[in-house]
């Protein structure tokens, strides 16, 4: 099952139904029902998955894991764990970073100001 598929890469690569969520313009909930069953899944919620995933959203309809264990970038071994975060997470959270930098100043500005 696709569904069965994008959930493992999901956790393979340690992003949260939330962050896909986000990243897909639907709530949590929306997602999770996405991840239990194929029949919600149109080709623009695939296409948006496989780019928060980075992988070629044709990997899930071949039938083997191995296009998960592939594509997951990331090895769960003993204590060799390592977590290469999608480039559009990194985006989002420098975004993020970004606008709390400009309120904390704003902020100091009008305490600066009052003081």
């Amino acid at each position: 099952m696709i569904s069965t598929k994008i959930k493992k890469l999901r956790e393979l690569k340690g992003l949260s139904q939330e962050y896909m969520a986000i990243g897909l313009d639907i709530t949590q909930g929306a997602y999770s029902k996405l991840e239990r069953s194929d029949k919600g899944i149109s080709i623009d919620k695939l296409k948006g998955i496989s780019e928060l995933l980075e992988v070629d959203a044709m990997d899930f309809f071949k039938n083997s894991d191995e296009v998960i264990f592939n594509n997951s970038e990331c090895e769960k071994f003993g204590y060799n764990y390592i977590n290469n975060f999608p480039k559009k997470l990194i985006q989002i959270l420098e975004n993020q970073i970004e606008e709390q930098k400009k309120e904390i100043d704003l902020l100091r500005k009008i305490v600066d100001k009052n003081l």
